[in-house]
């Protein structure tokens, strides 16, 4: 899709980790963050949260294999992946592209991506 990854962000707290990176095409911009967190910590609470954020609205769909919820909104095009093992979650936010792209993207970028 011609994106370049940016500069890797990473930050731990509390049994958690949180890398986040931009990917830049042209003008346009999807932001790429991973949260996951040590079994049996705080990264429980947080994917009950966003599982419980993920049945509240959107609509879900499958990318190879995880459940993915478009939680858009007027402001950006926004798409949370859940994991087959329930470890975290990814989001895809760009205020840049439509959601279509937004899909496409983490389509390819889940594609090769074992670790989750």
């Amino acid at each position: 899709m011609g994106y370049t990854g940016g500069k890797l962000n990473e930050q731990r707290a509390m049994g958690m980790m949180m890398i986040e990176r931009s990917y830049d095409n042209d003008d346009n911009t999807i932001k790429v963050t991973l949260t996951q967190g040590g079994a049996g910590g705080s990264i429980g609470a947080l994917g009950a949260l966003a599982n419980i954020g993920m049945m509240g609205g959107g609509k879900k769909s499958r990318i190879h294999g995880h459940t993915a919820t478009d939680m858009s909104d007027d402001r950006a095009a926004k798409l949370m992946v859940s994991p087959r093992n329930g470890g975290g979650f990814i989001n895809f936010e760009s205020r840049d592209v439509e959601i279509d792209e937004v899909k496409a993207f983490a389509k390819d970028f889940l594609e090769d991506f074992d670790g989750f």
